[in-house]
């Protein structure tokens, strides 16, 4: 789900003012610490000014990783997150990632741009750079307790999908009845179920 304040922020990014994200983005998380949408525009803005601050780099890694944690699961934050943490040569945190999205009780949002062969892929690419690993096996990039929460995540943005087809079906089938107050309940369920995704 896209908060107010996510949206403004990604209209700011639009318009490539990226210091000005990371210091409003930054005062938002006061009030709204998990609010995966401003994290993943943190991530963004971050990772675009990472050349100009040598912390850059791990700030955008850790607003994916947060975000993520947080509900966001079109994929977009796992891929950033999965680059950054192979341009530092954190080569065990990026096989966590993989091992975490390649789970079969893993699936991304179907609005997203997701694809699990990408990231089976990384891990390849991963476990054969092990030797030059920057971290070690004991570093911890999501605890089992977040990655089941993820996971029961993922799980109920699914059903929330599926119900927001079937409802769109069936106010589809209302119009084509004539029933127009029914539909109109009906579609009014559909963009609930759709802001919540």
């Amino acid at each position: 789900m896209n908060s107010n304040d996510s949206i403004s922020l990604g209209n700011l990014m639009y318009s490539k003012q990226y210091d000005v994200v990371i210091t409003e983005g930054l005062r938002m998380l006061e009030s709204s610490p998990k609010d995966a949408g401003i994290h993943v525009q943190l991530m963004d803005a971050f990772y675009k000014l990472r050349d100009t601050n040598p912390t850059y780099l791990d700030q955008s890694t850790e607003h994916a990783r947060l975000a993520i944690i947080y509900g966001h699961d079109t994929g977009y934050a796992h891929k950033r997150l999965a680059m950054n943490l192979m341009n530092t040569a954190q080569y065990h945190k990026a096989l966590q990632l993989c091992d975490m999205v390649m789970m079969p009780e893993f699936s991304f949002s179907t609005h997203g741009c997701g694809k699990v062969s990408y990231f089976g892929d990384i891990a390849l690419r991963a476990m054969k750079k092990l030797g030059k690993a920057t971290d070690s096996p004991k570093d911890v990039l999501f605890t089992k307790k977040q990655i089941d929460s993820i996971i029961s995540m993922t799980k109920k943005h699914k059903e929330r999908e599926a119900e927001a087809r079937e409802v769109l079906k069936a106010a589809g089938e209302a119009l084509d009845d004539g029933r127009m107050s029914e539909h109109k309940r009906l579609m009014n369920k559909y963009h609930r179920i759709q802001t919540s995704l």
